[in-house]
């Protein structure tokens, strides 16, 4: 269970991390990803395929819907192509810097 915090007016306000906890309890969810960093879990390439695949029919089926609706596609290759593109270079960045980069060994310390 998340805690609210209180401002001077009685309010709450958003969640307290759970550094800032009086008695410096993780939530589960928190608990849960800091154990799955610390085992290595990482995204497969297949997984980013997926994920790419899945954006292009969706960048593929708003272009129809656009098309079918509007009639006009004049601009949208462009712009379609150029989501795809970026998501790609994210994907390709992420997954190099899961690889590369970012060592499963590090832990933060508490």
């Amino acid at each position: 269970m998340v805690r609210k915090r209180r401002d001077n007016t009685g309010k709450q306000n958003a969640a307290t991390p759970a550094a800032q906890r009086p008695d410096g309890a993780a939530t589960t969810t928190e608990t849960a990803a800091m154990v799955d960093y610390r085992q290595g879990h990482r995204f497969g390439a297949a997984f980013y395929l997926t994920a790419n695949l899945i954006f292009m029919a969706f960048c593929a089926l708003q272009l129809m819907l656009v098309k079918a609706v509007i009639g006009e596609t004049q601009g949208l290759y462009f712009f379609f192509g150029v989501l795809v593109i970026g998501f790609l270079l994210v994907s390709v960045f992420d997954y190099a810097y899961d690889r590369f980069i970012d060592s499963p060994s590090r832990e933060t310390e508490s």
